[in-house]
């Protein structure tokens, strides 16, 4: 499974990075996408032992994540994250009748 995190110009400010680093998921799972050469140093500084740093040029949010989707071999399982995402949570849905 791999967890990626399309990320601009927030080194500094990886809450879903650290959230997935400390609920125990591997380096090697958590992948960061980056768009800029200077975002590939300050995020490699700032969170490059905790996640996978990964840079390909794009020109906005979008470009970005399919950019890092493009990681995911076919048939791998996957989840895409905002980078500001502080916890997560699982609803059971009861199902009536």
């Amino acid at each position: 499974m791999k967890y990626l995190v399309a990320s601009y110009n927030r080194p500094k400010e990886q809450f879903t990075v650290k959230y997935l680093h400390n609920m125990g998921i591997s380096k090697d799972d958590i992948y960061v996408g980056v768009q800029t050469e200077n975002d590939l140093a300050s995020y490699t500084d700032s969170i490059g032992e905790i996640a996978t740093i990964k840079f390909k040029p794009a020109h906005n949010a979008a470009g970005n994540r399919n950019n890092i989707i493009s990681l995911v071999e076919d048939g791998e399982n996957f989840v895409i994250f905002d980078d500001d995402i502080k916890s997560l949570a699982l609803y059971k849905i009861k199902e009536i009748g």
